[in-house]
């Protein structure tokens, strides 16, 4: 995902409560960091109430095929890498 426009941070924390100790301890600075380093690799794509990745994936089949969560060799993370 190149563009993290659509990322929010408290709603991110919210929905991945165990990222804050890695901020406090200084692990990374932030959850958008976090996100981008780690998070969206491992398939963390609660980065917003405005974007729901079952329900892109739902609403476009023709795109699940392309995502790793789906298929482990796609060229797309996440339907969120995709969106």
């Amino acid at each position: 995902m190149a563009n993290y426009a659509i990322f929010d941070e408290k709603y991110y924390l919210s929905q991945y409560p165990w990222i804050q100790p890695a901020i406090e301890a200084g692990i990374v600075k932030s959850g958008l960091e976090h996100f981008q380093k780690f998070g969206e690799a491992a398939g963390l794509t609660k980065v917003s109430r405005y974007f729901d990745e079952a329900t892109y994936l739902a609403a476009n089949p023709d795109i699940a095929p392309f995502v790793r969560t789906v298929n482990p060799n796609a060229p797309f993370a996440t339907g969120l890498d995709h969106f």
